[in-house]
């Protein structure tokens, strides 16, 4: 080629480059010819594109185009729905200059908003102004909503919890939400390890949104550290089994039960999982026994008048680890004179599950003979009678829940007072009923323990006593700080009988105000009131360092009258002792408790006795 050719050539060229552009001419610049992708194309599943620096040219050309103002913004593959809510998050506006970081921030915007499968964005440039347009891919429309997995609450339970709707777009944020509300709902409802583990979206060729739920099942459920209580008295007090979701309150319930059995000192649940089945959990229960199950425990006072009385506890609980109770139990009167010799035999034994489901049976016989002391119901005044008792009854315990019991009592007993002569029988039946929610029963912190009893004589002979007694308890206990609680009591006591005129019947058997289980600080041997009718209130404030030893303070009050209506009114005859106490149990004699009261004029005294006043 000759150099004028070349020349020429050269010529042409520098002259298209210099021509300018007209509007008819110009061909659309999009973002990725600015700045390299400002033509960005965003997937919603996919992760986010940075922008990368553009070449000299492109830089120059993304520099002028920023300079012009937006005349328009268009909006391509939206619905008219999903248009009104694509304009709500943007943050720009027409009569705003092209910036091209913003315009991609307004991308990222539209993705968020859930129900675009894609959005990418370009310029078009329009002489000194431009038009945005924005280019989307919608999610497919949900024609079908399901769950699977779920045991626990119906479809009709979750679907309202969720605010996704059939026929409507799928948006993935309002999924993310409802999969919070599910699992939301879930753990409010106590199914801790409840969880949506997968989700099948929507698409073109299936509509179906069908969230996956794994409740959290026990698959299989295993006991270590019970070397004496055999499985079956453990696993009967449960009642969750495997195959049910893992609810934390029950669970708590549970091993409440566990626990209050009383023979270990640690319950612990372990969840771990399983090595068969995804989603599911091996419960293994970690028990740590007492020592032992057998006990020997003893306690007693003394007064001036009538000496010293002990009386002992032996007993076997949890026999051969069957569950089952044998109890032999002594009082013995070591006083002189006055008081004489008493001695007292008792038998007991106890099924907590004789029959079905918590059905008890409880069996006592027990023979007394000696001196006791006898309060006349003519006056205040305490005397001393030999007496000779034996007998036996027969008890029956029914639950209806775990909290709430009641029971039938047979009772037969026959009394001789050879002083008199005179001897009377004694026929009765009691119906009890208790409301029980102590966390822990042997030092509750928190919980109800209500009781009532009514016990009506039998006159099946001639010289049977005919009586109705009613006998009602309230206890509370409140939590405070961390260990500490309070322990309220309030008790009342109504015996009614047209014999209770005869001295020599029903003289044992009036209610008896002051001691070491109404009123402490006062005589065990010699209340400062008596009567046909009771009301003991006590406040306590307790520190329970741990089950085996708790320190308190107490206050008790009380009075015992002729008639009930006697113990409302007389609230001036009502006593007050006071003190302080500890509870601690001892291994092979159980809970010994010591109180040392004060009563109103000031004299101290201590209580030596078994288990907590209430």
């Amino acid at each position: 080629m000759s150099i004028s050719k070349h020349l020429a050539t050269l010529l042409i060229t520098l002259l298209c480059i210099s021509a300018p552009l007209t509007a008819e001419t110009q061909s659309p610049l999009t973002l990725d010819s600015v700045l390299e992708s400002l033509s960005v194309t965003s997937n919603a599943t996919s992760s986010p594109k940075t922008l990368q620096t553009s070449k000299s040219s492109q830089s120059r050309s993304g520099k002028a185009l920023n300079t012009k103002t937006i005349s328009d913004i268009k909006f391509v593959g939206f619905s008219k729905e999903n248009k009104s809510l694509a304009k709500q998050e943007l943050s720009i506006k027409i009569g705003d200059t092209v910036n091209s970081f913003k315009l991609e921030r307004n991308i990222k915007n539209l993705e968020n908003v859930g129900v675009f499968k894609s959005v990418n964005g370009k310029i078009i440039p329009q002489g000194s102004s431009a038009i945005v347009q924005f280019n989307a891919v919608e999610n497919p429309k949900i024609s079908e909503i399901s769950f699977s997995g779920n045991s626990t609450y119906d479809n009709t339970v979750l679907f309202a919890l969720i605010s996704s709707k059939v026929e409507s777009a799928y948006n993935l944020n309002t999924v993310r939400k409802d999969i919070k509300s599910i699992e939301g709902y879930y753990h409010d409802n106590g199914y801790i390890q409840a969880k949506v583990y997968r989700l099948e979206n929507p698409d073109e060729s299936n509509g179906k949104l069908i969230f996956h739920i794994a409740e959290g099942i026990i698959e299989n459920f295993s006991i270590t550290g019970n070397s004496k209580t055999r499985d079956y008295v453990i696993l009967r007090e449960l009642d969750i089994q495997p195959g049910q979701a893992i609810n934390s309150e029950e669970l708590q319930k549970n091993l409440r039960r566990v626990f209050n059995l009383n023979y270990f000192t640690e319950v612990k649940p372990n969840l771990k999982p399983s090595s068969t089945s995804p989603n599911a959990y091996d419960l293994e229960l970690e028990l740590v026994e007492r020592e032992t199950n057998g006990s020997f425990s003893f306690g007693g006072g003394y007064s001036p008048s009538s000496g010293f009385s002990l009386f002992s506890d032996l007993f076997w609980d949890n026999i051969f680890g069957s569950g089952q109770l044998i109890m032999l139990k002594g009082n013995f009167g070591l006083g002189t004179g006055q008081s004489g010799r008493t001695t007292t035999y008792q038998f007991k034994y106890h099924n907590p599950w004789m029959w079905d489901k918590r059905k008890s049976f409880t069996f006592r016989t027990w023979y007394t003979n000696g001196s006791f002391n006898s309060i006349s119901s003519f006056s205040n005044g305490v005397t001393l009678r030999n007496e000779s008792r034996r007998g036996f009854d027969v008890a029956v315990g029914i639950p209806h829940t775990y909290d709430l019991r009641t029971s039938h009592k047979a009772k037969y007993e026959s009394v001789y007072l050879p002083d008199i002569p005179d001897g009377y029988f004694i026929y009765s039946y009691t119906f009890g009923i208790g409301y029980d929610t102590r966390d822990y029963r042997i030092n509750p912190r928190e919980g109800v323990y209500h009781s009532a009893s009514v016990e009506q004589g039998l006159k099946f002979r001639l010289n049977a006593v005919d009586f109705t007694r009613v006998d009602l308890t309230f206890r509370k206990f409140i939590p405070t700080f961390k260990k500490q609680a309070f322990a309220l009591r309030a008790e009342y006591g109504y015996l009614r009988s047209p014999e209770l005129s005869t001295t020599t019947r029903f003289a044992n058997q009036l209610y008896r105000v002051g001691g070491s289980y109404t009123v402490r600080g006062y005589d065990d041997f010699y209340p400062f009131a008596n009567g046909h009718a009771q009301a003991i209130y006590s406040i306590e404030y307790r520190h329970l360092f741990n089950q085996d030893f708790v320190a308190y303070l107490f206050a008790d009050t009380g009075y015992a009258a002729n008639s009930g209506v006697d113990v409302v009114n007389l609230l001036d005859k009502y006593q007050v002792g006071k003190g302080v106490g500890v509870l601690f149990n001892v291994p092979g004699l159980g809970p010994i408790r010591l109180d040392f009261g004060l009563d109103d004029l000031g004299e101290s005294r201590i209580h030596f006795n078994v288990g907590h006043a209430f």
